[in-house]
């Protein structure tokens, strides 16, 4: 099991499935930021982790991004492009998360 944080740092979120907690720590150790958010589809508000590198987050979140493009890679996976960053979304299912 693993705790991501949420975005604003005050919540976190519990990752029960232990192949995707693994993997977690593998992208955390090699120096990529995770953090979890909620974001709005189709069926209502879902929870995703944000991977990519402090300074993409840094550039994200600071207001001056422009999203150039987002894409669908996997079923759970979206890669989101701005200015010359990348984020990944990730997004949870019901049964990977406490």
């Amino acid at each position: 099991m693993k705790e991501i944080s949420f975005i604003d740092g005050k919540t976190k979120i519990r990752i029960e499935n232990n192949h995707l907690a693994a993997y977690l720590e593998r992208i955390i150790a090699a120096g990529y930021v995770v953090k979890a958010n909620k974001c709005k589809g189709k069926e209502g508000w879902r929870d995703v982790l944000m991977i990519g590198k402090a300074s993409d987050f840094e550039e994200f979140f600071s207001g001056k991004a422009a999203i150039k493009e987002i894409y669908k890679q996997f079923p759970q996976i979206y890669r989101l492009l701005f200015n010359h960053g990348e984020i990944v979304l990730y997004m949870l299912q019901d049964h990977e998360i406490v």
